[in-house]
């Protein structure tokens, strides 16, 4: 009986210390659980980054070395014909810079909708002057800034076959004085610049494609194509937007 009362009192006290434990001892398994919970969602984190769970869909360049080499090589080679100066800079600057632009990707989607109601032959003369013309608006913002330095700040997948590099041009010396300008690159085999956007304005084929619209409604596909022709042969307003190419023995 004795021992029988002796062992409840021992598991009494037991217990009664175990209860004047237990909150320490709670609060020290709760400090453990609130790490290994931290843990546990910085691996969570880390393992649908690296499987592609969970992206920015911004990019660097070493994910994307073609398209950006592509964006570099242009860079160097107009600041190589620019720097060097002379009559052949126009022509020059034309040949790169026409190797460079996706042209007919470009004028179809300038055309819109007209592009399936234009005739082969029309669909030809439209790619050819307006391409000269689209093509002078490239020109004058690559040749305005020539002498900047460049740095390719991120690359992105837009859609299926086009990708979009921003990139931050500042003049030398002047850290500050910059403008950011993203290229659309599609890759359809053979990589060519179909759009740009400057300073995340709207982007120059969007406003391409409204202004050929209105002059289409107004004059026709061929009355375009003589616009264009005219513009092409006039100096230059401007580098956004729609508007007059960089002609032969102009400057910038």
């Amino acid at each position: 009986m004795l021992f029988g009362v002796v062992m409840v009192n021992v598991k009494i006290t037991t217990g009664s210390i175990a209860l004047h434990i237990l909150p320490r001892r709670v609060l020290m398994y709760k400090r453990y659980t609130d790490v290994g919970c931290v843990l546990a969602v910085c691996l969570a984190f880390i393992s649908l980054v690296s499987l592609g769970g969970f992206t920015t869909r911004f990019e660097t360049c070493s994910n994307h070395q073609e398209i950006c080499g592509f964006i570099e090589s242009l860079k160097t080679r107009v600041y190589s014909i620019v720097s060097k100066g002379g009559e052949t800079v126009d022509t020059l600057l034309e040949e790169v810079v026409n190797g460079a632009l996706d042209l007919n990707g470009i004028a179809k989607f300038a055309m819109g909708s007209h592009w399936k109601t234009a005739n082969p032959l029309q669909r030809e003369r439209f790619v050819g002057t307006y391409g000269r013309y689209i093509r002078g608006v490239y020109i004058r913002q690559l040749r305005m800034h020539a002498f900047h330095v460049m740095r390719i700040m991120s690359v992105r997948l837009v859609d299926d076959g086009t990708y979009a590099v921003r990139v931050r041009l500042a003049r030398r010396g002047y850290s500050d004085d910059f403008i950011v300008i993203e290229f659309h690159v599609v890759d359809g085999g053979k990589l060519g610049i179909c759009d740009m956007k400057i300073n995340n304005f709207i982007s120059t084929a969007i406003t391409q494609r409204s202004i050929v619209d209105d002059i289409i409604k107004k004059y026709g596909i061929d009355g375009a194509i003589s616009h264009f022709e005219i513009e092409n042969e006039k100096a230059p307003m401007n580098s956004i937007g729609g508007l007059r190419p960089q002609t032969a023995g102009a400057t910038s």
